[in-house]
């Protein structure tokens, strides 16, 4: 096929082919249209927003001036809050009945633990004998667990020798058990029959003599006891028998006999011999034997301990008995102590609502109100940016409106750790104790002043006069040339020169570009005229692109890192020249802005560490509070407030001072 011939031949247009180029055609200007849209969008933001920082020009006469001067500026955190005692009590009893007595009147200081109130026990809702009842019950069941917890230990009844033992340690024995068997060899016994009309001659005590026959010896002894009964001897004569005690020479055993004289009386018939002294040992209580103390053939004395038990559930049952004799003498007392009602503290009687004669119906009646009135103490809510100048010990300067011109010492004491959040501000109560309160009266409404920060003797300025970026307007004293010189410009220079700028431009450098002195460039940055690229911060000078402000991973919404290729400034006052305001405003004819440091700050006033001398007049426009002017709130490094400073207050916004104003 020729040249001609292909150029003459055309395939057939398909069904679906038919309208495909105009829709990409259609397409394709509806993008462009779209982001002509959004560049001039964009474009028009920036104007606008860049014409809120450059500011109406103002009359000069709107300034007040304020000479430097040194004083001491004095931060305070303040606060409303009502006094109270630093203790108060409220009296109250949950008894019926008649109060019999009162001791005090309203008013009276009274101490602690004095008795206020007597109530009648014939007329109370209290029971006295049921309480004594039971203490005298558990009383009893205590003394019966000690007998029981005594019974644990056996103990002998004589002294003598250990003639059997029935037990061993370690034995499980219940009371009255046989445990041993206790004689005494060295005395003998000799029980005789005496005619009983002769015993009535004879006494216990009186001498005897003792007649032996099998070992032809006679002893000494005594009558121990005459008995009371009468018995028929084998003879029918009326007898009565009588103990004789003797010793024992060493070789007499029980079952000898023997004969006795008493006085002049002979006994009526031989009698047998067996020891003067022989008992039975038996357990008191009941338990396991855990010390044994004898052993058989050992001599003993009279209330010597023979044996120990553990019995777990005798001590249970005394622990038991313990605790309920203490309960119920706790519960006896408390009925009488309820029936006198005490102070809780020493203190001053606010109120007194009830008096002797009264009689109560309500099981909760208040009678009064003692309160502790050694100091009154308050608490203010202390906001958070404030709080931590805020420390215990801090002295505090107390007024009150019903003392108009008088003034209190106080103190912090107390500084909480937990904070209430509201509207998004978050507080924190401080108490404050007064301790000469003078005539304060608890309910009273005072304001507190503490006295967070000072410096003295320093130099200081209106807080109104600060401007963001720690900018103060100065008068010009001659300086003003040099604070230009030092940056770029001559004195006649309407706007200094910055970086990129020329002499002849008297434009605003941000929105000029290196090398053009006519054109206007707010957003251009790659140096070709007419082109515009849409605040586009990267590398590639192509037109039309959009620069998102960004350059790197931070947020550059409006920064001037890189003001020789045009781009955008963030009119930050770091980089703010002398002689300018912030954004650019210029300084009314006469004045020049001047950078300061600032430090702590009151309501009225900020210290000045550099920047000014004593002497320089600044000049400030009128505040307002809460205008709704928006044109510049006192802002340093901490944005928000000057340097150093705090709320202090309320938060204060300035109109500031205007650009030209000739």
């Amino acid at each position: 096929m020729t040249d001609t011939e292909k150029k003459q031949f055309s395939p057939p247009t398909m069904p679906w082919q038919a309208s495909a180029a105009p829709k990409r055609r259609k397409k394709l200007i509806r993008i462009i249209i779209i982001a002509v849209l959004v560049i001039g969008l964009l474009v028009g933001g920036f104007f606008w927003w860049q014409g809120r920082g450059t500011l109406p020009a103002a009359a000069q006469n709107d300034l007040t001036e304020f000479t430097v001067t040194r004083g001491n500026v004095i931060h305070t955190v303040s606060g409303p809050g009502t006094v109270s005692p630093v203790k108060i009590f409220t009296i109250a009893t949950n008894l019926t009945g008649d109060i019999l007595e009162d001791y005090f009147e309203e008013g009276d200081e009274v101490d602690k633990d004095a008795l206020l109130f007597t109530f009648d026990s014939e007329t109370t809702s209290l029971n006295f004998d049921a309480a004594k009842d039971t203490l005298a019950n558990a009383q009893d069941s205590y003394q019966s667990a000690v007998r029981n917890k005594q019974d644990l230990a056996t103990y002998a009844q004589q002294g003598g020798v250990v003639n059997a033992l029935y037990v061993k340690k370690g034995d499980h024995i219940n009371s009255g058990s046989k445990v041993a068997e206790i004689i005494d060899t060295g005395n003998m016994l000799l029980t005789l029959p005496f005619n009983s009309a002769d015993t009535e001659f004879l006494w216990a005590g009186e001498a005897a003599v003792i007649y032996m026959e099998e070992y032809d010896l006679e002893l000494e002894g005594y009558v121990r006891r005459i008995m009371s009964g009468h018995n028929i001897s084998s003879e029918g004569a009326l007898i009565t028998n009588v103990e004789i005690v003797f010793a024992n020479p060493g070789a007499i055993k029980p079952g000898a006999f023997a004969t006795a004289i008493v006085g002049d009386y002979a006994c009526n018939d031989i009698g047998q011999i067996d020891y003067a002294l022989a008992d039975t040992i038996y357990a008191a209580g009941s338990g396991k034997i855990v010390d044994l103390t004898v052993s058989e053939g050992d001599r003993i004395n009279a209330g010597q301990k023979i044996l120990i038990l553990e019995n777990s559930t005798i001590e249970d049952s005394l622990s038991r008995a313990a605790k309920n004799v203490s309960d119920a003498e706790t519960k006896l007392t408390n009925t009488q102590n309820n029936l006198q009602i005490k102070s809780p503290i020493a203190g001053t009687v606010l109120t007194k609502s009830a008096k002797a004669g009264d009689t109560l119906y309500n099981t909760s009646t208040t009678l009064g109100i003692v309160a502790d009135m050694s100091c009154l103490i308050f608490s203010i809510d202390v906001d958070e940016l404030e709080i931590r100048y805020v420390q215990s010990s801090q002295q505090v300067t107390v007024t009150a409106d019903a003392y108009e011109g008088e003034s209190f010492a106080g103190i912090v004491t107390n500084v909480s750790k937990t904070g209430t959040s509201s509207s998004g501000i978050t507080t924190y109560p401080v108490t404050i104790e007064i301790a000469e309160y003078g005539g304060l009266l608890p309910g009273m409404n005072v304001n507190a002043d503490i006295v967070v920060r000072e410096a003295i003797n320093v130099l200081y300025i209106p807080v109104d006069a600060v401007s963001r970026g720690n900018l103060v307007l100065i008068k010009d004293d001659g300086l003003a040339s040099e604070q230009l010189q030092l940056h770029g410009a001559d004195e006649n220079s309407a706007w200094p020169i910055f970086p990129g700028g020329d002499e002849e431009s008297e434009q605003w450098p941000p929105m000029r570009a290196a090398g053009d002195t006519d054109q206007q460039r707010p957003i251009r940055g790659n140096g070709q005229g007419g082109q515009q690229w849409s605040m586009r911060g990267d590398d590639q000078g192509e037109g039309g692109q959009f620069r998102t402000m960004r350059d790197d991973d931070q947020q550059r919404t409006m920064r001037e890192d890189n003001v020789s290729g045009g781009q955008m400034r963030n009119y930050n006052p770091g980089n703010t020249p002398a002689g300018m305001g912030f954004m650019g405003a210029q300084a009314p004819e006469g004045f020049i802005y001047r950078r300061v440091e600032t430090g702590i700050s009151d309501s009225k006033y900020v210290e000045i560490i550099s920047g000014l001398n004593e002497g320089d007049i600044v000049a400030y426009r009128p505040s307002v509070r809460d205008s709704g002017n928006t044109n510049f709130m006192f802002m340093g490094p901490g944005m928000g407030f000057p340097s150093g400073g705090d709320r202090g207050g309320a938060v204060i916004r300035q109109v500031a001072p205007m650009q030209g104003g000739k």
